[in-house]
């Protein structure tokens, strides 16, 4: 048998010789072919996931998306990014009928409490205001998105005004006219210096969830400014992964938020479930689960601030 020797290797005469793919080969290349190799792995995906060229070769970097489907490098969301969720109608975490857990723990908000004042946080046209005021409870709400205000007068078929605040810019306030529902038109952090009303219960479905993560601790400044001595919050939170999935909703430990609010407020888990549903499916996360936490100011906290 006649042997062909190429080089180094030495094969039998009726063996091809490999094809030496010159896009992954360390042999020397031409400027030009250089160039082109390098244009080559910057458009190249794998799994979706974009090549990313460093000192070691190219590697690929993960591709996030938020629950919209779009591609982002911050998951964080300016106001300007709420007003235009808005204003495309990308409102899939409104829910239409209200929460369960709303529903199932309001009681223990309430307490033994008459007349209560309820606050709902960056409430954009939750149907759970309108639940709370067939209760009888007196109802305020915030949110950044004028629309989304306009749309739950509009949809619950309540009359209403709407008078902008003297001395705060860009601050609206529409109230019911029969009802006793005001929600202001305004940046959360700012509600301290607008509003004079401190509330017995807080209802937070998805504002914590949502806020920015590194916006958390003034989150809850904002909140011990708001909730009266011994007053009570209810928070729905999620655990969820975030390796393709940049969020909103972000992942809350329940270590981070006691180190959070622990010092102002006693917590009590009141349920831990999964809620994966075809939507979250829908963002690649292999798990998702809800956390509502009962939250308790302790008094003494209040005694202490005076």
């Amino acid at each position: 048998m006649v042997n062909v020797v190429n080089r180094d290797f030495v094969f039998p005469a009726f063996v091809v010789a490999p094809k030496i793919d010159m896009t992954t080969c360390n042999c020397d290349l031409s400027p030009s072919a250089k160039r082109q190799k390098t244009s080559d792995q910057s458009q190249t995906e794998i799994n979706g996931n974009a090549i990313k060229d460093t000192p070691n070769g190219p590697i690929p970097t993960v591709v996030r998306k938020n629950q919209f489907g779009e591609v982002v490098t911050d998951p964080d969301i300016s106001i300007d990014g709420w007003l235009k969720i808005w204003e495309r109608g990308n409102t899939n975490f409104h829910k239409k009928n209200v929460h369960l857990a709303l529903e199932t723990y309001h009681s223990r908000l309430v307490q033994d409490k008459k007349d209560p004042t309820f606050f709902v946080p960056l409430c954009g046209k939750s149907v759970d205001m309108k639940w709370l005021l067939e209760q009888g409870y007196s109802v305020f709400g915030c949110d950044l998105a004028e629309e989304g205000v306009k749309q739950f007068f509009s949809e619950q078929g309540i009359d209403f005004t709407a008078e902008p605040l003297e001395d705060h810019e860009k601050c609206v306030v529409y109230k019911g006219k029969d009802l006793p529902i005001s929600i202001y038109v305004c940046d959360y952090f700012k509600l301290p210096a607008v509003m004079d009303t401190r509330f017995d219960c807080i209802w937070d479905r998805g504002s914590f969830a949502a806020i920015n993560t590194k916006d958390r601790a003034r989150y809850c400044d904002v909140m011990k400014q708001l909730l009266k001595p011994e007053g009570r919050w209810l928070l729905d939170v999620f655990e969820l992964d975030h390796v393709t999935f940049a969020g909103p909703p972000f992942n809350q430990e329940t270590e981070e938020l006691k180190e959070l609010i622990g010092n102002w407020c006693s917590l009590e888990m009141l349920r831990r479930k999964d809620a994966m549903s075809p939507w979250s499916k829908t963002w690649g996360v292999s798990y998702f689960i809800v956390k509502d936490f009962l939250i308790t100011r302790k008094a003494q906290t209040e005694a202490t601030e005076k």
